[in-house]
């Protein structure tokens, strides 16, 4: 369901004003308010599934190429934290690669950072300790 709301927001995006920018600018909003919702006094998620329901609307060849990376990262590391945040963090120069405007690669390299802190182990260690101490 956080993929699908992804999807929506950046469906949503391209209806309304027609422009990946927009469509990216909605999706960061969906991950903002993923991460921070109100009716939970600000304690949600982390935005990753959003993000990648998201982006998978986008450009679904953008986020096999992402999701690649990750595996390949995986592969020679075995950490699948670690590979998963690289992967989020080559989401922008993937889009760009991939002939979207600098509008769209700018907030989806904002949105990445935003993941990336959310995920951050010394942020992140009170709500995961065991994934945080893993890595």
């Amino acid at each position: 369901l956080d993929g699908l709301k992804g999807a929506l927001a950046v469906t949503a995006g391209f209806y309304f004003v027609g422009a990946d920018w927009a469509a990216v600018l909605a999706l960061a909003a969906a991950i903002i308010g993923h991460i921070w919702p109100a009716q939970l006094q600000f304690h949600g998620g982390k935005g990753v599934a959003t993000g990648l329901g998201g982006f998978l609307t986008l450009n679904p060849l953008a986020t096999l190429t992402v999701i690649g990376i990750g595996l390949v990262v995986y592969a020679v590391t075995r950490r699948y934290f670690r590979s998963g945040l690289v992967a989020i963090g080559l989401a922008g120069p993937v889009l760009w690669a991939f002939g979207h405007s600098l509008a769209a690669v700018v907030l989806v390299a904002a949105t990445s950072v935003l993941c990336l802190v959310v995920h951050h182990p010394a942020i992140d260690a009170p709500r995961q300790p065991q994934e945080a101490k893993s890595q």
